[in-house]
């Protein structure tokens, strides 16, 4: 329940300089200072929604993450509540319908895809190639993206109920074996059709690297350390996962989909390093980060090129391609490969209004 600032004081006792060690931990720190707000209310929803997911009374000020104590909470319930709990005031959510928006693109999360959390990370790596300098800060709206790559099987049903025709050339790599393999051989073209279809879009480059890699600059979708057995390249050791990998050149294919649990991005997305290549909706151009600035939102990429961005490494590359900053490009987009395919994303939809 939400009160007024003059009632709220005199219920928690800030009037006569009283508070109950019980209430305190759920206060925030400018309440000290005579601040009462709509932020103050979240602190304390945050704090309430702590306790009630791990079990503890949580201390003042203290807070752990949700995520690390229980594996089973998605990462967006934890940026959730770490937003409201933040200890700066004007860096949570500033009024509830704004925390009711969040909570309800939680809720509404269409099957197969993973809510993306409005926010800010840092992209690009001053340390990879020259096409990925300088890091910058990205700030980008909330939105969906496919958990997995789209499948041979997801597309197929897009050939079948659309009849949408398009060169064809994915069907070579398709049978029953590989049904729930990624879709590969299709170019950007082809890509958009099916995202179109699918009530989707293709993801901007900000959005791919973001669901890879959080916002803690990580190397890898799982970490900084390069881990062969948690994604499909040729480093590949698994003789069970082996086992289920087309022969597409020399030995070396795609896999299932989601056939890497232990190789999830941050957010639970699959399959974002090694496995296939994978369209982006933006035209590339290698100096694009030095022409934004140290901070941007919501960018959309060169609004011109010749080239479109790919990402995320593909079966036959290795480390260094699955990198989360590496930005590689097609030939044209109508370019085709046996190691490209595509995953979509969707924009989430107003809830508080």
């Amino acid at each position: 329940m939400l009160l007024n600032a003059s009632l709220k004081r005199k219920v928690l006792g800030l009037d006569t300089g009283k508070v109950s060690a019980i209430t305190s931990s759920y206060l925030p720190p400018e309440y000290y200072k005579g601040y009462c707000g709509q932020t103050t209310d979240i602190y304390a929803l945050g704090a309430t929604m702590h306790h009630l997911l791990t079990g503890r009374k949580p201390q003042p000020f203290k807070f752990s993450s949700i995520k690390e104590e229980r594996n089973d909470i998605s990462i967006a319930i934890d940026i959730i509540i770490a937003n409201a709990l933040d200890k700066k005031h004007t860096n949570r959510y500033q009024t509830a319908l704004d925390m009711l928006q969040a909570l309800a693109e939680i809720i509404n999360t269409p099957k197969n895809m993973i809510l993306i959390p409005a926010g800010s990370f840092w992209m690009g790596s001053n340390t990879g190639e020259e096409n990925e300098k300088p890091v910058h800060k990205v700030t980008l709206d909330s939105y969906y993206i496919d958990k997995y790559p789209v499948t041979n099987a997801e597309f197929d049903k897009f050939i079948r109920e659309s009849g949408y025709t398009g060169t064809g050339e994915w069907k070579k790599y398709y049978n029953k074996e590989t049904k729930n393999h990624p879709v590969v051989a299709v170019n950007w073209f082809e890509a958009i059709a099916y995202a179109e279809w699918a009530g989707k879009r293709l993801p901007y480059e900000t959005e791919w690297e973001k669901a890879a890699r959080g916002n803690d600059m990580r190397k890898y979708p799982w970490g900084n350390k390069w881990e062969k057995s948690r994604c499909n390249t040729p480093d590949l050791n698994d003789p069970e996962i082996i086992k289920k990998r087309v022969d597409i050149y020399d030995g070396k294919g795609t896999t299932p989909v989601g056939s890497f649990p232990d190789g999830a991005s941050p957010y639970g997305v699959m399959d974002m390093a090694g496995q296939v290549w994978e369209w982006c909706e933006d035209w590339y151009d290698e100096n694009y980060y030095s022409k934004l600035g140290k901070a941007c939102k919501n960018p959309t990429g060169p609004e011109s090129g010749e080239y479109r961005v790919l990402r995320g490494g593909a079966w036959g590359n290795l480390s260094g391609a699955c990198r989360c900053t590496c930005r590689s490009y097609s030939q044209k987009p109508d370019y085709i490969n046996f190691n490209v395919g595509f995953r979509c994303v969707k924009d989430t939809e107003s809830y508080s209004g």
